[in-house]
C-alpha cells in the first residue's frame, strides 16, 4: 500500500529531471556553438566599422591640400576590445588590418593614399595617435598606441 502513494511523486521526479536535462542540453548547444558564433559575426562588423572609421582618417589626413606642409597629431578612441578580446591594428604596403585572436574576426581595408605618401605602425585598440608629418613631395603616417596595450 505504501509503494503506490510513492510511484506519483517518483514519476514527478524522473519528469522535473528529464526537464532540467532538456534545458541543460539546449543552454550547452547555446553557448558552445550559437552565441560564439553570433559573437564572432558582431565582431567582425564592429572591427570592419573601427577600422572604416580610422582608414577615413588616414585618408584625409594623406590627401591634405599638396602645400599642406609640416606635422600634426590626431588623436582617436577605438574600442579597448572587439568580441570580448584585445586586438592590434596595423599598417603595411597601403593596407591597414585588424589582428584578432579569432580569425574571423581579423579584417583588412585598402588605403587611398597620395603617391609618396606612406603608412606604418602598429597599436593595441583603445588610444591611438596618428602622427603626419607632411613635405611637398612625401607624406609619412604613424600609427602608435598610447597604452603598452
Amino acid at each position: 500500500m505504501r509503494d503506490r502513494g510513492l510511484a506519483p511523486v517518483i514519476g514527478k521526479a524522473l519528469e522535473l529531471l528529464i526537464g532540467l536535462a532538456l534545458i541543460a542540453s539546449v543552454t550547452a548547444v547555446m553557448l558552445g556553438m550559437v552565441v560564439p558564433a553570433q559573437s564572432a559575426a558582431l565582431g567582425e562588423q564592429t572591427a570592419a566599422a573601427t577600422l572604416d572609421g580610422l582608414v577615413e582618417t588616414i585618408e584625409m589626413a594623406g590627401w591634405a591640400a599638396p602645400t599642406t606642409v609640416g606635422t600634426r597629431q590626431i588623436t582617436l578612441e577605438l574600442p579597448e576590445t572587439i568580441a570580448g578580446h584585445r586586438y592590434r591594428i596595423g599598417a603595411e604596403a597601403r593596407t591597414l588590418r585588424v589582428d584578432h585572436p579569432v580569425t574571423g574576426v581579423s579584417v583588412r581595408r585598402p588605403l587611398a593614399l597620395p603617391r609618396g605618401c606612406v603608412v606604418r605602425g602598429e597599436a593595441a585598440g583603445g588610444t591611438i595617435e596618428v602622427d603626419v608629418t607632411r613635405t611637398t613631395t612625401t607624406c609619412q603616417i604613424m600609427l602608435e598606441g598610447t597604452d603598452a596595450g
